[in-house]
């Protein structure tokens, strides 16, 4: 259920917890779904979805070479996710160029030196992260769902 989705992204926290202040999946995915095409907007929001059941793995050990079969699972689940809330399995390109875009305005606000072997994947954005509390992301995430999906909880 989109619920179960909601809250338990609105309780993981970006880069597995290593930052100053807690800063959720589901907001994340909230400023994704404003950032790439409207059209594209519901598969933005639910773009992490599989990480509700599955947690977040941080991106250097999923590219590790180790975790081909949780790279699986995850592109597995998500495509079941998407096809039941956005009706296809597909990612458009639009919401993997704003989760990057997101990933560089994250990482310029809650990491303010960033380690010198690492560049930002994309030009950050404007927006202003919240820090939203767990209960206010779950709300916030759920209520950006109704508006795309036009299915009220």
């Amino acid at each position: 259920k989109i619920q179960d989705i909601a809250n338990a992204l609105s309780k993981q926290c970006r880069f597995s917890g290593q930052i100053q202040e807690f800063y959720s999946v589901a907001e994340h995915s909230i400023y994704v779904s404003y950032l790439c095409n409207q059209e594209d907007a519901l598969f933005g929001l639910l773009h992490d979805a599989s990480e509700a059941y599955l947690v977040d793995v941080p991106r250097p050990l999923k590219q590790s070479g180790k975790f081909q079969h949780y790279i699986d699972a995850e592109k597995v689940l998500q495509e079941m996710i998407y096809t039941k809330y956005c009706n296809s399995p597909k990612e458009p390109e639009s919401v993997k160029k704003a989760d990057m875009i997101m990933l560089a305005t994250e990482a310029n606000q809650v990491y303010p030196s960033l380690r010198s072997d690492w560049t930002l994947p994309a030009t950050p954005s404007i927006i202003k992260l919240n820090f939203l509390n767990h209960n206010k992301a779950r709300e916030a995430f759920i209520n950006r769902f109704a508006e795309l999906s036009g299915i009220t909880i």
